[in-house]
């Protein structure tokens, strides 16, 4: 395997360059790389290493030059989320999402208000507003494993086991991406109800 930091160095060579070019233009339109992609490969190396102000930094020139990229304002948001500013990352999921509605970034949001409501008198997540967001991104992308995963999990949580279970299953049964994800859920959700052969069942399909 290429070594992660041949391909940081590559990326940022190939990235500053864009920028440097950037600055005679008025726009990107004779780039051969019509969207912010090598910019976000970039930003998750970082991101892996740990190194999320310099993320930041790598995805706002990467926004500059590609505005209507809404991958690159989900990625910021993700950045800005684990620094610690949650108002700055539900500000960049929901501009994501008003280009262009995607699973991940709905998947994004919808965590983000779980694990940090917006203000209220409780502080309490919206599950209403969870739950509209989740089906939404499934409506969107009914093959989208994690959004099966995610949904499951809440309702796992709301204290809703036979929903929960079913939508694990639908999930399976559509051979959804990363199915691993959701068997694995399929299967705490069974130990959560003492089922500890019907989880090892479980787990052993998943692995099949």
């Amino acid at each position: 395997l290429v070594d992660d930091l041949v391909v940081k160095k590559r990326l940022k060579e190939i990235c500053v360059k864009q920028l440097k070019r950037a600055r005679g233009q008025k726009d990107v339109a004779a780039f051969s790389v019509k969207d912010g992609r090598l910019f976000n490969a970039w930003a998750k190396l970082e991101s892996k290493s740990n190194n999320l102000r310099e993320a930041r930094k790598i995805l706002r020139n990467g926004r500059m030059m590609y505005p209507r990229d809404h991958t690159l304002l989900q990625a910021a948001g993700n950045i800005e989320e684990r620094l610690g500013n949650v108002t700055g990352a539900r500000d960049l999921y929901s501009a994501s999402l008003h280009l262009e509605p995607s699973a991940p970034a709905l998947i994004a949001y919808a965590m983000l208000e779980l694990r940090s409501p917006e203000e209220g008198k409780k502080k309490q997540p919206n599950i209403t507003m969870v739950r509209k967001l989740l089906n939404e991104a499934l409506l969107i992308d009914p093959k989208h494993g994690p959004v099966y995963n995610a949904l499951g999990n809440l309702e796992r949580r709301e204290g809703n086991p036979e929903r929960a279970k079913r939508l694990y299953q639908d999930g399976i049964e559509v051979n959804c991406t990363d199915a691993p994800s959701v068997y694995h859920g399929l299967a705490k959700l069974h130990l959560s109800l003492g089922e500890v052969e019907e989880a090892r069942s479980v787990l052993q399909q998943g692995l099949a």
